[in-house]
């Protein structure tokens, strides 16, 4: 029976997903995957790292272009395939840490392909504004974990507890600023279908 081997996102218990199937249940950890996406994810995942080592001169001359060899070349050709294998994996949302893989990736990409003139520099901003987005939301995830422990006793923990209210104060500023640049981006991409690679935002 054909079918892609992945990572389970949820306890890395390895999987082999028939390439017939629409839904598959880790056999490990029982957490439900949408095929289609983790075929993609895999498929994305895999060519973007054999790529990657052989293309790293090319990430590392950012602020000139590329030559017609070099975009040519086939490790070029790989990041247009893991490019294509990620829009896919991002019609659906995926777990977390491919998520957050994914947008990486994403951001790599599309500055390579901003280099060779492929993609507007639009694009290649709004991924590189995801990955931001995404950072930011974990820093306010950890600040929120530690402000529901107790603070130490003390002026010291006092003192600690308000800096980290006041640093939540400006994560959850700097979230609502960029949730707004996001979505005029993805206005003027004008999308046909955004990529569901967004974390939800948290509440209050």
């Amino acid at each position: 029976m054909a079918g892609t081997v992945i990572e389970c996102p949820y306890c890395q218990a390895q999987l082999l997903i028939p390439d017939e199937s629409v839904w598959y249940a880790c056999e490990k950890c029982e957490h439900g995957l949408n095929a289609r996406a983790q075929r993609a994810y895999a498929r994305a995942h895999e060519i973007f790292f054999q790529a990657q080592e052989a293309a790293a001169d090319l990430f590392r001359r950012r602020r000139g272009r590329l030559s017609r060899q070099e975009r040519d070349s086939e490790a070029v050709h790989s990041f247009q395939q893991a490019y294509s294998a990620l829009q896919v994996a991002f019609q659906f949302e995926l777990p977390d840490s491919q998520r957050e893989s994914g947008i990486q990736m994403m951001t790599e990409i599309t500055r390579l392909f901003l280099l060779m003139g492929t993609i507007s520099p639009l694009e290649a901003a709004y991924w590189a504004r995801l990955l931001t987005e995404y950072n930011t939301q974990r820093e306010l995830e950890e600040l929120e974990a530690r402000l529901a422990s107790p603070p130490p006793p003390g002026m010291r923990g006092l003192y600690r507890r308000w800096r980290c209210q006041l640093r939540r104060r400006q994560l959850r500023g700097a979230l609502a600023r960029m949730d707004q640049q996001i979505r005029h981006a993805e206005q003027a991409i004008a999308f046909l279908d955004p990529p569901r690679a967004r974390k939800p935002r948290p509440r209050g």
